[in-house]
């Protein structure tokens, strides 16, 4: 309902439409890659964190961006070398790294490869 009412769901291609439809509306990386899975699946995990804009602190346009973006990276690799200047691979906190490019998010250098931290 809120991908019809931004404008959105005509825009994501049938495979993520028949997912969503299926129930499966969290988009993740995990060991397995980055994919689709039911919010019950999701939530069998040990952590995770939901963090939200506050209303009216970013646009439209922008949002249409990152929803193109992240699901842009649907079925690619685990990133099993954390490394974020790949773009062929994922780990979790790369998922959002990529999808929300317009935030600077802290990386650093580790064992010669730049990385970020789920942590940060």
């Amino acid at each position: 309902k809120e991908l019809i009412e931004m404008g959105i769901w005509g825009e994501l291609p049938e495979e993520i439409k028949e997912g969503i439809s299926l129930g499966k509306n969290i988009l993740e990386t995990d060991r397995s890659g980055t994919h689709l899975k039911s919010l019950e699946k999701f939530m069998n995990v040990d952590e995770f964190a939901i963090l939200r804009f506050k209303e009216g602190v970013i646009q439209k346009n922008q949002i249409r961006k990152i929803y193109k973006v992240a699901v842009s990276q649907l079925g690619k690799k685990y990133d099993f070398n954390f490394d974020v200047e790949t773009t062929d691979r994922l780990v979790c906190s790369e998922l959002l790294y990529q999808s929300f490019g317009n935030i600077n998010w802290p990386t650093e250098k580790y064992l010669g490869r730049t990385t970020i931290s789920p942590d940060n």
